[in-house]
């Protein structure tokens, strides 16, 4: 009961073993009983075969007699003191062929069967006169087996099961008892008290040491390299806690957005500068993709950052182009990224420094407006400088030229010529007063600004109609005008201007051989959402040639009509103004022209 007792609170290794000693036995017993039934069974066998071997010897003759005489009495007789042996159940005489006589059963699978012949001398000859056909069973042997073999099995169990207790008491005792104690000791250790005694409970023995006792001087040893080493890992954990104070405070107090980023294209660390950048907290960037920050226009990032990783390198900022970023609320900003590989045991990791550049971008953009507009406005100015010095110079060479007249006639006292001289230094005096006017009033636009207000732009085209309507039915034109222009915001005085010399330009150049008809209407252009605003005419057109040039300052189609040339020059500048821009669209002579301009769309109610 003890030694049971034992074993099932025995370790997994002495069951183990105990298993194994059974298995051991049992197939020795296995093959050493069924070698031995083996021998047993082939002993029966050879015995039954004996017998009737012996049937043979002992009664051949006399059965030979009887079979001559044909006395099948007597036969019989002998046949059934036969079949009184052990084992034999079946005996038949037979006369060639035929069967004579027969004793016992002839039953049953399990049996032996022999025949011999029958000799009988007559004329001194031996001749065959018959056989014998004899039939054993094997019961007897099979039954004497099954008790042999029961008898080997318990005896052999009894001995297995004396010899494994035997072997598991003796490697208990000797071995597991104290293995269970190492273990103990084992499972006791532990990183904040490394100061447990392993000590086993054994006789002292003289002599080297035997395998327990190594294995417990190598935990004992163990025990204290683990100690030190714990000591030195807690230093280690002071001084890593410290460095990442350092880091982390670093890292917070950056005022560049840091990610850091696996292999995988995961954010794996997030300061608070990105997530003041991006509007995301820490929590919604780590363990998302890092394309969560690219527009989501920009499809070939991923493909970028594969081509990084198989050739990571040092990238400083300025090293590469401004990026775009996305915000969390899809609003875009411009930065620039420093990047730089990070090689740790859980693989290649990428961080990035982020800078928020859109103000510096803005600025940059700003300059280079800024210096276009420099530039245009120099060539501007030189194109006006000369524009101005010729035809300012013309009224000039007029009054001089007629100065000159003017005395001779005045000497000659020819007073019709004095008037047409007076006339003709009026005349020029008075284009140059028209021009220095225009000129005037272009150097105004942009300078000084006026309230800009909600205005209909059928309100302005009414009051210019109204101006014009003298012109327009002395010429018997065809005025149509779209009654659903909208309202816009602009400089009113201004911008009755556009509409006074857009309309008052397609009244001097028109073609007298049709009627003239002038269209003012808006529509919605499909391709950019912009509202056109347009002063259609059935004139004489523009050649494509001069599409650009007539905007310039003193540019007229014709010397033979009236005005100073200033007049789309001044459209320019106050679409200009107002941020908007114009254009002419003519096919050319005879066509008919269509000037058009559009608004910003915060300038259209």
């Amino acid at each position: 009961m003890k030694l049971f007792n034992y074993y099932q609170h025995a370790s997994p290794l002495a069951k183990k073993m105990v298993l194994y000693v059974v298995l051991a036995s049992t197939f020795i017993t296995i093959f050493t009983s069924a070698f031995q039934l083996y021998g047993i069974f082939k002993e029966d066998v050879n015995s039954i075969k004996t017998r009737i071997n012996e049937v043979r010897d002992s009664y051949s003759k006399n059965i030979a007699s009887r079979l001559w005489v044909s006395n099948k009495s007597e036969l019989d007789i002998t046949l059934q003191g036969i079949l009184r042996l052990p084992d034999l159940k079946y005996i038949a005489v037979y006369e060639g062929d035929k069967l004579v006589t027969q004793q016992g059963e002839l039953s049953g699978t399990d049996i032996i069967e022999r025949d011999f012949p029958l000799h009988y001398y007559y004329s001194n000859e031996l001749q065959e006169i018959g056989r014998v056909h004899i039939t054993a069973t094997l019961a007897n042997a099979y039954s004497h087996i099954y008790e042999q073999a029961i008898t080997i099995v318990v005896s052999n169990t009894i001995k297995t099961f004396l010899v494994a207790s035997f072997m598991f008491f003796l490697f208990y005792t000797l071995v597991i008892r104290h293995l269970i104690e190492v273990n103990k000791f084992a499972e006791n250790i532990n990183l904040i008290s490394l100061d447990n005694i392993l000590e086993l409970k054994r006789k002292n023995k003289k002599g080297k040491k035997d395998e327990l006792d190594k294995l417990t001087d190598t935990l004992i040893n163990l025990q204290e390299r683990l100690k030190v080493s714990v000591e030195e890992l807690k230093k280690n954990e002071i001084i890593l806690k410290n460095n990442e104070a350092k880091f982390r405070g670093f890292l917070e107090s950056t005022i560049n957005g840091v990610l850091m980023v696996d292999s995988e294209g995961i954010i794996t660390l997030a300061n608070k500068s990105i997530c003041d950048l991006t509007g995301y907290t820490r929590e919604e960037l780590v363990g998302e993709k890092v394309e969560i920050l690219v527009p989501l226009n920009y499809k070939n990032h991923k493909v970028l950052r594969e081509n990084y990783l198989y050739n990571p390198s040092a990238r400083s900022m300025g090293s590469s182009k401004v990026f775009e970023a996305r915000r969390k609320d899809g609003s875009l900003f411009h930065v620039e990224v420093s990047l730089a590989p990070v090689s740790t045991a859980e693989g290649v990791f990428i961080t990035a420094m982020i800078q928020d550049v859109t103000i510096r971008v803005k600025i940059e953009k700003e300059k280079e407006s800024l210096l276009r507009t420099l530039e245009y406005k120099n060539e501007e100015l030189e194109r006006f400088t000369y524009t101005v010095s010729h035809d300012l110079k013309s009224p000039l060479v007029t009054i001089n030229g007629f100065i000159g007249l003017l005395k001779k006639d005045i000497a000659e006292n020819n007073q019709k010529r004095i008037d047409a001289d007076f006339n003709r230094i009026s005349d020029a005096a008075n284009i140059m007063q028209n021009l220095l006017d225009d000129l005037l009033d272009l150097s105004r636009i942009g300078r000084q600004d006026s309230a800009r207000v909600d205005v209909a732009v059928k309100s302005i085209v009414d009051d210019i109609l109204n101006i014009l309507s003298v012109k327009i039915k002395t010429n018997n034109i065809k005025i149509i005008v779209d009654p659903k222009l909208p309202f816009i915001n602009v400089e009113l005085v201004r911008f009755k201007e556009v509409y006074l010399n857009l309309i008052d330009n397609a009244i001097k150049y028109r073609r007298n051989s049709v009627e003239t008809e002038i269209e003012i209407g808006m529509y919605e252009s499909n391709s950019n959402d912009e509202k056109v605003f347009f002063v259609k005419d059935n004139g004489i057109g523009i050649d494509p040639l001069y599409h650009d040039k007539i905007f310039g300052l003193f540019e007229r189609l014709s010397v033979d009509t009236e005005g100073t040339g200033v007049g789309l020059a001044i459209v320019k500048r106050i679409i200009d103004v107002h941020d908007g821009r114009v254009w002419v669209e003519s096919e050319g002579a005879g066509k008919g022209s269509i000037f058009k301009f559009v608004l910003p769309n915060y300038s259209i109610k």
